[in-house]
């Protein structure tokens, strides 16, 4: 299991719960700090970077291990260039974050929870499984404002 996994997973169950939305997965590595994907539907668009939260992911430290703990700021600051760009389309446009966090206490690699974090607020939606991510996106794609509840 790593970020490619969980993210297919995703795009895959979201096309199919929103006939009609476009998800672009950015895949050329000359395009340096661009963000993952975009998502596209009702004519808006959400640009979402991936992360998969293990311990080996940069800016996750020795902390994750041992008690879960984890900063999406952190991890979004380790690259910075990315981050930089996730904050400017954010401002202009809407852009998330979604972590599937890894559950640092099974033996086995298992997603715990995925968290959707905003770049410029901060605000984050915590979600039990990618279902429920599926849900929320569809729900959103609909909205004037696609990320209201965590653009303000």
């Amino acid at each position: 299991m790593n970020e490619s996994t969980v993210s297919s997973k995703f795009q895959t169950e979201l096309r199919k719960a929103r006939p009609g939305t476009e998800v672009i997965k950015h895949a050329d590595k000359s395009m340096i700090g661009m963000v993952d994907a975009a998502i596209t539907a009702n004519k808006r668009t959400v640009w979402v970077e991936y992360k998969f939260i293990a311990p080996n992911t940069k800016g996750v430290t020795a902390e994750f291990m041992a008690h879960g703990e984890w900063s999406p700021q952190a991890v979004a600051g380790a690259s910075p260039t990315q981050f930089e760009t996730a904050k400017r389309l954010a401002t202009f446009g809407h852009c998330c974050y979604l972590f599937w966090v890894l559950d640092h206490k099974a033996l086995r690699k298992r997603v715990a929870y995925i968290t959707l974090w905003h770049p410029i607020t901060g605000a984050q939606i915590v979600f039990k499984d990618t279902v429920r991510v599926v849900d929320f996106f569809r729900a959103i794609m609909g909205a004037a404002n696609p990320l209201e509840l965590v653009d303000h």
